[in-house]
């Protein structure tokens, strides 16, 4: 649902943070959070409520991301590496929240972790609207007109042969995001290996430790190659998505602990594998006349389709492949593997 609220909801943020600037939709996004969370809280008992929260606050969060990613760009734009290696940075701290934040709530409970999520939204809220700067200059500033508003804005990354091979490695390279396997990995988890409850709270704590050792490894890596003057990040793209879909291929192979823990220490190594795309699409996108918020955005609209399409799909090929004990059950995770290789041949072709 909340994917569905980004493909509606994207194209006209994108448009307004390129006129209004890039923190009047971060403070929205936070304040709105706070008020969705502290309505949750407050009604737990409500179906509505739940179900509101989750959808909205969702869609919330990136409007949260695209505007604090759209502004990272407008600081380091101009230097790539500069670009690639402060994005590590931030998904090094996105990852150590997705470890503490687990934790947290297991120990508060849901009524008490709820209160302590409103609590940091309205927290970030604060900080959002004393200390950071607008980063987009009035000069830059793009006009805004409705009929600017596309839902399939996307179509804007495919203007020429580069920018569309980059767009379609990002789009396979999305398939296996964390974000789009967390109903695939608990109900295999479930379903093969048998864990309960306190087993698939490990996990979850485990791949946020992972992705804070991924945005760290990213970081050195990405200096070493920039010492040894080659293509970092072209360098660092085809590592990540080497391991990546090493990583996939072994966790469909795991049936038990030691084989998820081997699993997950070779997805340390490519949980940043889009940072490099990323960089290249706002080089590539700005030499085509396209803001920074609409680069951000279309390349959003084109992953909340994916969003839409990768739980169908992963839900759809697990119940075929535990239907018969001729098919392996880690099915999907193998067709993650194979559009992670298609997503590097499709960054090869782009050739930025």
């Amino acid at each position: 649902a909340a994917a569905v609220v980004e493909l509606l909801v994207n194209p006209l943020l994108g448009r307004l943070c390129d006129h209004h600037g890039r923190k009047p939709f971060m403070l929205m996004a936070m304040v709105s959070n706070t008020f969705l969370r502290a309505m949750s809280t407050s009604m737990q008992t409500s179906i509505v409520a739940q179900f509101l929260d989750r959808m909205l606050s969702g869609a919330m969060i990136f409007a949260f991301q695209a505007p604090a990613a759209v502004a990272m760009a407008d600081l380091f734009a101009k230097d790539a590496i500069k670009l690639g290696t402060w994005s590590a940075r931030r998904d090094t701290y996105l990852g150590i929240g997705a470890t503490i934040g687990p934790l947290i709530g297991s120990k508060l409970g849901t009524r008490q972790s709820f209160a302590a999520s409103t609590l940091m939204f309205a927290v970030t809220s604060v900080y959002v609207r004393l200390k950071l700067p607008e980063t987009l200059s009035l000069a830059n500033r793009k006009y805004f007109k409705f009929e600017h508003i596309n839902p399939v804005s996307f179509l804007k990354l495919f203007q020429n042969k580069t920018l569309g091979w980059l767009a379609t490695a990002t789009a396979l390279q999305s398939f296996g995001d964390t974000v789009n396997l967390l109903d695939l990995n608990n109900i295999f988890l479930i379903k093969v290996l048998h864990y309960g409850p306190q087993e698939l709270g490990h996990f979850a704590t485990a791949s946020g430790l992972s992705a804070v050792a991924g945005g760290r490894v990213t970081l050195h890596l990405l200096k070493k190659l920039q010492k040894l003057n080659v293509s970092a990040l072209k360098v660092s793209t085809f590592f990540a998505n080497s391991m990546w879909t090493a990583g996939m291929v072994s966790m469909g192979l795991a049936r038990r602990t030691s084989h998820l823990s081997f699993a997950m220490f070779l997805w340390t190594f490519g949980q940043l594998r889009s940072n490099s795309l990323t960089t290249y699409l706002q080089t590539y996108g700005a030499a085509e006349g396209l803001g920074r918020a609409e680069i951000v955005v279309a390349t959003a609209n084109l992953l909340a389709y994916v969003k839409v399409l990768a739980p169908l799909l992963y839900s759809n090929l697990f119940s075929w492949a535990i239907s018969s004990n001729n098919r392996p059950s880690g099915l999907p995770y193998f067709v993650i593997a194979a559009m992670t290789l298609l997503a590097q041949g499709s960054f090869v072709l782009a050739a930025p």
